[in-house]
């Protein structure tokens, strides 16, 4: 516990900074963010998908996916990435399973309801399963609100 604590702050630290963010953006830092997630060990790839997704990850065979469907160079596919390396960081975490970073009831809720409208927190938790649910709103939530670096700093705190 006590080697855990310096990462957590420093994670704490990152999230209450990336607060003051908006929304989806296009980041500068994106690519040095998909650079960090290949040095993790992970494939970074476009291929075609549903019109309905944006991205996704497999963790058995450590690749993210981003939908070629869209520009590549707009907020959507800027966030996808911040989203589906924030997945990586739940992963990363605890040790492959997926789980929100913030494992505190009270830190995740202010969190996701401080930084997404409700009609996003509606359209997560009526398009995922409920065991998928808390997962999707921390990574969402951590994608509209932190930078590429932020997400970059939680990727190498925790993999």
């Amino acid at each position: 516990l006590m080697r855990l604590l310096p990462k957590l702050a420093a994670l704490l630290a990152v999230i209450n900074v990336g607060v003051l963010s908006v929304s989806a953006t296009v980041d500068p830092d994106t690519g040095n963010l998909v650079r960090t997630i290949e040095s993790k060990g992970y494939t970074v790839t476009l291929e075609p998908c549903p019109a309905n997704v944006e991205g996704w990850m497999n963790y058995v065979s450590k690749k993210m996916v981003i939908c070629n469907h869209s520009d590549l160079g707009s907020a959507d596919a800027h966030d996808t990435v911040r989203h589906e390396g924030w997945h990586i960081v739940q992963s990363c975490k605890t040790g492959g399973d997926l789980a929100p970073v913030l494992a505190k009831r009270d830190d995740f809720v202010h969190f996701v309801q401080s930084n997404l409208p409700q009609s996003m927190i509606q359209m997560v938790t009526t398009s995922y399963p409920t065991d998928k649910q808390a997962t999707e709103l921390e990574a969402s939530t951590a994608a509209r609100v932190m930078t590429a670096a932020q997400v970059m700093t939680a990727l190498n705190t925790y993999c």
